[in-house]
């Protein structure tokens, strides 16, 4: 949600940007049709245009909102449709604006079911969605979608995937629900059928991956932030990939601060 929404808490009301994790604020059940007060367990922050639904919620494009008896990105609502406000009853869109330039936006994982909360008196859902992968096969121009399969039910940031050989790769993420461990998995394929290993933390609490390639045949090398260093130092790690689970060796190396992106050169 953009700067300055306000969301409805457990008590009273907060800008999104002051917003913290600990705080409580008030959730929905679209299902009982109950208020739930919810625990914030973090905070994400991105830079985003939005959308002005009814001159006040402050959506960002692909952000879920309640609309027409489901979530459906902000980008989908449409003049005349119904949302949900903060008092359970439903309201029809009038307005919808498009403010293309891109502002600090916010969102909140939170501890439990439901994932929801009010933003500018209207209900939305946080966009922690399912992470998932999928196989796609190429003829010219034609991507054709293989089987999905869920990485994570909810929270984790993907930041890079590797091919090890031609029937396994790794991807690596942060794991945003579980302190943002840095963690990496193993998997196989066959043809666009994906099996999951293990999971394999690499790195405690707070981490950034920002990218993993193969640097041998039988070896990964991972680089992240360390948000948890106060001058947010990045590091390398490398590990082997024999099997599953990822063996990332305990150690790192320091590669200075404000990394963007990583690959092998």
């Amino acid at each position: 949600m953009a700067t300055s929404s306000k969301i409805s808490m457990a008590s009273g009301y907060k800008r999104a940007e002051d917003v913290r994790a600990g705080d409580w604020l008030i959730s929905y059940d679209t299902e009982a049709k109950k208020f739930i007060e919810n625990r914030v367990n973090k905070v994400q922050t991105n830079i985003e245009p939005y959308l002005l639904i009814n001159g006040t919620l402050k959506a960002g494009y692909r952000h879920p909102v309640w609309c027409n008896g489901k979530f459906i990105p902000a980008n989908e609502v449409r003049i005349g449709n119904l949302l949900l406000d903060s008092s359970g009853r439903e309201q029809s869109v009038f307005s919808i604006e498009n403010q293309e330039e891109p502002v600090d936006a916010y969102d909140f994982v939170l501890d439990s079911e439901p994932h929801t909360f009010f933003a500018d008196g209207y209900l939305v859902h946080n966009y922690d969605y399912a992470s998932k992968i999928e196989i796609c096969t190429v003829s010219g121009t034609t991507i054709t979608e293989g089987a999905e399969v869920e990485l994570k039910p909810s929270g984790i940031a993907p930041a890079g995937l590797a091919k090890i050989d031609s029937t396994h790769f790794v991807i690596v993420y942060s794991d945003v629900v579980n302190a943002s461990k840095g963690t990496s998995r193993y998997c196989s394929f066959s043809g666009t059928t994906i099996t999951l290993g293990d999971e394999e933390i690499f790195h405690d609490a707070d981490t950034d991956p920002r990218g993993v390639c193969l640097i041998s045949p039988n070896k990964i090398a991972v680089v992240y932030m360390d948000n948890a260093d106060v001058n947010d130092i990045g590091e390398a790690i490398i590990g082997d990939t024999p099997a599953p689970p990822v063996g990332l060796e305990n150690k790192s190396a320091n590669m200075g601060s404000k990394m963007v992106a990583a690959g092998l050169i």
